[in-house]
């Protein structure tokens, strides 16, 4: 009778185990099916939206049903089959983008770079290109960019202050002359001047005798002091005329 009733309590436990290993089981393939199939059907916030009569934020309206939106870098290819659903979407093709989840059935097309500008980043089936001018051109931010411009280079007199960008222009400033350069200059072509001017009347009116120039001594005035010498009196010669002249009476 124990024997009996330990066999009939040792099946009840291996009944009991194998129902634990089986709900594991299917709680494990559960979680597995919802990881690689995600649920694609109406969310509770869109089934009340759609109670109000309007689509959720990520649904269209078509023919009276709530379609979900095709993501970024897909169209729309064909509606949802029922309400809440999700719409047949496929990839954009080459050439063409799309950087918003959509309900379109044509991609946008991508930006092609004028001769003038350059590609910054390339066009993706998620993003359009974005172009700018090349070097030695610019556009203001503040304008539509319909054609670059030549960038502006500074004039004599001047430098520059930013160079410039592809939004914006060469600034340029006016170069200040250094100070006193042309006093600088005056100093020293003045001196020598001078000099070569007492060089030359010098060697040209002075004579040299017992030590000192005549020229500078005859130019020189008697101050208060000294006296003046007396003028020199000059005696006239009587002419006689030759013996010869003379007759004899």
């Amino acid at each position: 009778m124990v024997s009996l009733n330990g066999g009939f309590l040792h099946d009840g436990d291996a009944m009991i185990s194998e129902r634990r290993s089986a709900v594991i089981f299917l709680m494990a393939l559960l979680i597995l099916c919802t990881v690689a199939f995600p649920h694609e059907g109406p969310d509770p916030m869109a089934d009340r939206v759609r109670r109000d009569g309007q689509c959720g934020g990520n649904e269209h309206k078509d023919n009276n049903k709530c379609c979900r939106l095709c993501p970024a870098g897909q169209r729309l290819v064909s509606s949802c089959v029922k309400d809440g659903g999700v719409a047949t979407c496929e990839e954009c093709d080459s050439g063409t983008y799309m950087d918003h989840p959509n309900y379109e059935k044509k991609c946008l097309t991508c930006t092609n770079c004028r001769d003038d500008q350059e590609a910054v980043t390339k066009c993706t089936h998620t993003q359009d290109a974005v172009c700018r001018c090349k070097v030695g051109k610019f556009c203001p931010d503040d304008h539509p960019c319909e054609v670059c411009r030549t960038c502006s280079k500074c004039g004599p007199g001047e430098t520059v202050a930013r160079n410039c960008s592809a939004t914006s222009d060469t600034e340029c400033k006016k170069i200040s002359p250094p100070p006193d350069s042309n006093a600088a200059v005056l100093g020293v072509v003045v001196p020598l001047v001078l000099l070569c001017l007492v060089i030359v009347v010098t060697y040209c009116c002075c004579k040299k005798k017992e030590g000192r120039c005549d020229c500078l001594s005859i130019s020189q005035k008697p101050g208060p002091g000294d006296e003046e010498a007396p003028p020199v009196r000059v005696r006239k010669l009587r002419r006689i005329p030759p013996a010869h002249s003379h007759q004899w009476s």
